[in-house]
């Protein structure tokens, strides 16, 4: 009997380590999928923070052996803070590099290097995950590994502006005018950069132009007589306005003469940049003014109000941040007192106003599967939404994987899943008169092998 008990504590013990031994063999790498198929991954950031418009080199590798049936693959991507993010390497398992394998490719060694430059204050995550399909415990297994990149707002990222030059000021209809546009500073990646030429009180641009330089705009010879405005806008890739600057040149008629000493009464206009604007993003409103100084003074005061606004005094320059959509008039109002017979009430009041369009916040939607099978039917739809209701005729590009697709809100694109691995989704629009931009990050759809069915039947009876 006192054997016995030996032996039951001994068989006892045996069990605990045992059970230690397989705990702490869960940790190590590399991992076991079965009995046969091991892997790794890992993934790297350098360096790993820096401030913004820093670029940042992500490194990741993966190792496979043993796999026997089945398909493995890894996902890799970097979010950027506001959620949006992209996916690294090609998606096709014939395409390099290649992150698709299957029991034939064994084994695999793979590393992978690509790099993000920061357009925003945050926290970038980097991300390997890997997926074996078939061959693992309940016939599927993920896992993955992240690293991360901290981008901190620096000095540089201030000094982003753009400046547009009218020369000369006042022409006659038909002449010229020479329009310079610059930038300095932080803008972001791969700008786009637009001038307009306005005529006065529009709306609408009857000339655009792309980039930085000098450009040549001839005034028709029934052009509007009055102040033109110039306006130059700095966008960035998703269409949002990251710097904005305006100058202005006036038409007169044939007859009339443009030098300050023949002008016989003041003038004064507004200009208010960008537009048009967003809700919740500034808008920079700036006054211009042109008055005979031989016979008044600078315009004292002068005064500015939006829409139903009070009148409040004016330095030069307002900024404000619209709350709705929809048109948005500023009016402006200066007094220019006599020098013949000042502070007597013999000066003239001049007033004018500028109409803003302000857009309407909106929301891209973006409808698809998140797992199929190969040889499944795909739809994809997106949809532009302001509040519950949809924005119908809008374009948006519609991304999946390499292929892009220029398609009307509501619309659905439908593919084919030809291989197993994953596809690639995301849409962007980029904006007009009306609605801000948006753009939707999507994500990825998984497709999957069908398996294999063995049906037996049994004898009747």
């Amino acid at each position: 009997m006192r054997e016995s008990y030996h032996l039951r504590d001994y068989r006892f013990a045996i069990l605990i380590l045992l059970l230690v031994t397989l705990a702490s063999s869960s940790s190590l790498k590399p991992r076991f999928v079965n009995a046969e198929t091991t892997y790794s991954i890992s993934i790297s950031v350098n360096p790993s923070s820096g401030e913004v418009g820093d670029s940042f080199t992500v490194r990741a590798s993966v190792t496979i052996s043993g796999l026997s049936s089945g398909t493995a693959y890894v996902v890799m991507k970097t979010v950027a803070p506001d959620g949006s993010y992209s996916y690294y390497a090609s998606s096709a398992q014939d395409v390099p590099p290649y992150r698709q394998w299957v029991s034939n490719d064994m084994p695999v060694s793979m590393t992978y290097t690509w790099t993000v430059t920061a357009e925003e204050e945050g926290t970038y995550t980097s991300t390997i995950e890997i997926i074996i399909d078939g061959d693992a415990s309940g016939g599927l297994l993920k896992d993955s590994r992240s690293a991360f990149f901290e981008a901190s707002s620096g000095p540089s990222q201030d000094g982003g502006s753009v400046n547009v030059s009218v020369n000369p000021s006042n022409v006659k209809r038909g002449e010229s005018v020479s329009i310079s546009v610059v930038t300095q500073g932080f803008l972001p990646p791969n700008p786009r950069i637009y001038t307009y030429v306005y005529p006065p009180g529009a709306s609408n641009p009857v000339q655009t132009y792309s980039g930085t330089g000098t450009f040549t705009y001839v005034v028709p010879s029934d052009g509007e007589v009055g102040i033109w405005r110039v306006s130059s806008l700095v966008k960035d890739e998703f269409g949002n306005v990251a710097a904005s600057d305006s100058d202005s040149f006036k038409v007169a008629d044939d007859t009339s003469s443009s030098s300050d000493s023949e002008r016989s009464s003041p003038e004064l206009w507004v200009i208010a940049t960008p537009n048009p604007a967003d809700v919740g993003k500034t808008v920079k409103v700036t006054v211009h003014y042109r008055y005979p100084k031989d016979k008044y003074y600078y315009p004292n005061p002068l005064q500015i109000k939006i829409e139903n606004g009070e009148w409040t005094n004016l330095g030069g320059e307002l900024q404000f941040t619209p709350t709705s959509s929809g048109p948005l008039t500023i009016f402006v109002k200066g007094y220019f007192d006599s020098k013949s017979l000042p502070g007597h009430g013999f000066g003239i009041w001049v007033s004018n106003s500028t109409t803003i369009f302000v857009r309407k916040i909106v929301t891209l939607l973006l409808e698809y599967p998140e797992k199929v099978h190969v040889g499944d039917s795909i739809s994809i739809k997106a949809k532009l939404m302001c509040g519950d209701r949809e924005l119908m005729g809008k374009k948006i590009r519609v991304f999946v994987d390499e292929e892009e697709f220029l398609i009307d809100s509501g619309q659905t694109i439908v593919i084919q899943a030809e291989r197993a691995g994953t596809i690639d989704v995301s849409a962007l629009f980029e904006g007009d008169q009306e609605c801000s931009p948006a753009r939707n990050g999507g994500g990825l759809i998984e497709v999957w092998t069908k398996p294999l069915l063995k049906v037996e039947i049994g004898a009747r009876g």
